[in-house]
């Protein structure tokens, strides 16, 4: 306990005077260093300040420049959705045609083969005639027979 109370007064002994220090009245040097002191920190400040301004100004500025790309790409890619629709277009065309053609075949194919049946028939019909007058005229009897229609 001895040893504290001698420790508790020289270290009281020691604050003593830096505590008189503190209550000294400043001159008007001191108020000047102070108020230069902090002149150069608001300068050191601003500096820092506008370093700092021109770093957000650069990184703006390339910003910009990659909205400029992301731009020339968002463009390149309409193109190449663009060539791709053609192409699907394309694709669909050929995918219908390959489907409706031989329906569209079949279909010319019956309008052919009912115009030969109306031909064949009115044919038929010539020489139903024809028979009929050869039992009238025995010349044109002598026709259908030479043509072995008889």
């Amino acid at each position: 306990m001895l040893k504290t109370a001698i420790f508790l007064s020289l270290f009281t002994i020691q604050l003593y005077p830096a505590s008189m220090a503190a209550t000294e009245p400043a001159t008007k040097g001191d108020i000047r260093m102070l108020m230069e002191l902090i002149q150069g920190e608001q300068r050191v400040a601003e500096m820092r300040f506008q370093q700092i301004e021109k770093r957000f100004e650069q990184i703006d500025k390339r910003f910009e420049q990659v909205d400029k790309r992301f731009e020339q790409v968002d463009k390149r890619f309409e193109q190449v959705d663009k060539r791709f629709e053609f192409i699907q277009t394309l694709l669909l065309a050929l995918f219908v045609a390959s489907l409706g053609s031989p329906f569209l075949v079949e279909r010319y194919r019956q309008r052919r083969d009912d115009h030969e049946r109306k031909v064949i028939r009115g044919m038929d019909r010539m020489i139903t005639a024809m028979r009929e007058a050869a039992n009238y005229d025995d010349k044109i009897k002598e026709i259908l027979s030479s043509a072995r229609l008889l």
